[in-house]
């Protein structure tokens, strides 16, 4: 019982399914850009393989492409020489995009063939047996532009970041010595307050991250709202992770408050503190990538979210970030023993978040309604 319960501890992925193929098997009408026999919804519209591979090869080379006629040529079923100019404006005006990726689509009986032997668990996690081997049959590029979508989102919410960490190194390089802030009663409200403003702000960030991460668009408000709330503090540790040096936080509530461990400790408690920088140095110790964090926030949304009403929805998207989580670890030649231990870590981050929430100081935050 014990090698079992170990070897299902971790779910990523099951590569038991080519899921690709499986979908071939349904009847998904004419492929809406040259009428040929649809396989499947491909970047939001039903295609055939070769308008799909089309679209994926004119998004990975950023293409640009000229008619020779006058933008108007018939795209005939089975002929190879397609105008492309015509070809991809028909992909762009018929709606496909990255955006539109349909994570996880798969018919209702190979659904529940796969929910009966792998989903008996609520929470899902890293898959021994995915670790032992991928799928060869994956589409690289799928991966490729989930991983590129994801990395785009965390840079763009981690930019606010940029000037606190070259502030960070600065301080280090002339010996850097940590403020000791006098808790007065008055400054003490002024931490609460600042600290309340900064996760005010983390909120409304999280909810335009998740919107913005493909498939979870398609999960309710509600079950955005559980997913944000059950990940709060730890995406927001994968965020402020660039500020964390040498088992030191700097973070700046404002120009002249540093979020460090003295004031860590006041606003969140001893236990809580010593716990989050132990996370924290360890996180530091893997040294992982921008785009390995970058992958983290949608796992965390889609692996730890426990109280949705679309279990199904969340463990579909799931299936598809882990794959590009490990894609990620294996284009940067992370060991099987490196992603073990790195996905053990990152496991406990649930644990952080529950210990963060109970704090009295998050009370407020707790009832405020992240999506309107």
């Amino acid at each position: 019982n014990a090698a079992k319960k170990e070897n299902k501890e971790c779910y990523l992925l099951s590569n038991e399914y080519d899921f690709e193929k499986e979908e071939t098997k349904c009847h998904y009408g004419l492929c809406r850009i040259c009428q040929d026999d649809s396989t499947g919804i491909h970047y939001g519209v039903p295609t055939c393989e070769p308008c799909k591979g089309f679209f994926k090869r004119s998004l990975l080379k950023n293409q640009k492409y000229k008619c020779k006629q006058n933008q108007d040529c018939k795209l005939i079923p089975k002929k190879t020489k397609k105008c492309k100019f015509c070809r991809w404006s028909k992909c762009v005006s018929t709606g496909m995009s990255v955006d539109k990726i349909r994570v996880g689509r798969k018919p209702n009986s190979i659904k529940q063939n796969i929910n009966n032997e792998y989903y008996s668990y609520h929470q899902t996690y890293t898959s021994e047996n995915y670790l032992n081997k991928s799928n060869q049959n994956q589409s690289i590029v799928v991966l490729d532009l989930l991983r590129e979508k994801s990395y785009d989102i965390f840079i763009n919410h981690t930019r606010e970041f940029e000037e606190q960490e070259r502030r960070a190194f600065r301080l280090i390089e002339s010996g850097y010595e940590p403020i000791v802030y006098e808790m007065t009663d008055q400054f003490l409200q002024i931490l609460r307050t600042k600290f309340l403003m900064f996760l005010q702000r983390h909120a409304a960030c999280m909810l335009e991250i998740i919107n913005d991460l493909p498939g979870f668009s398609r999960l309710s408000k509600n079950d955005i709202n559980v997913a944000i709330r059950e990940n709060f503090f730890s995406v927001l540790g994968i965020r402020i992770s660039k500020v964390r040096k040498n088992g030191e936080t700097f973070l700046m509530l404002d120009e002249n408050i540093q979020f460090n461990r003295q004031v860590q400790t006041v606003l969140m408690g001893l236990d809580v503190q010593n716990n989050l920088n132990k996370e924290h140095i360890k996180l530091e110790e893997f040294q992982p990538s921008e785009r390995e964090l970058a992958l983290l926030i949608p796992y965390f949304f889609s692996t730890f979210t426990i109280n949705v009403k679309n279990t199904d929805l969340m463990r579909e998207i799931n299936e598809y970030y882990c794959r590009a989580l490990y894609h990620e670890f294996c284009l940067n030649k992370r060991s099987r023993h490196y992603i073990q231990n790195f996905i053990q870590l990152v496991n406990f981050m649930p644990v952080l978040n529950k210990m963060c929430l109970d704090i009295d100081l998050t009370e407020q935050l707790k009832n405020i309604s992240l999506v309107p």
